[in-house]
């Protein structure tokens, strides 16, 4: 994958110049070199798995109502 893309994907996720920086310093860069459907499955893969923690449901029992 080609450093060009790690920055542009990098930048599409809102990362400043300081944090892009930092991540081609520590070698991370290159990790954000994937494509738009990745991204997508990656970050609903994440959000699924959350939904599915420890904290789930929480909320709703102890919700107070007014």
């Amino acid at each position: 994958m080609s450093s060009l893309r790690a920055e542009a994907m990098a930048e599409r996720l809102g990362l400043t110049e300081h944090v892009i920086r930092q991540l081609q310093a520590l070698g991370y860069l290159e990790r954000l070199a994937i494509g738009e459907e990745e991204l997508r499955l990656r970050a609903l893969r994440g959000y699924l798995l959350w939904l599915s923690g420890p904290h789930a449901g929480r909320g709703r029992r102890g919700a107070r109502r007014t």
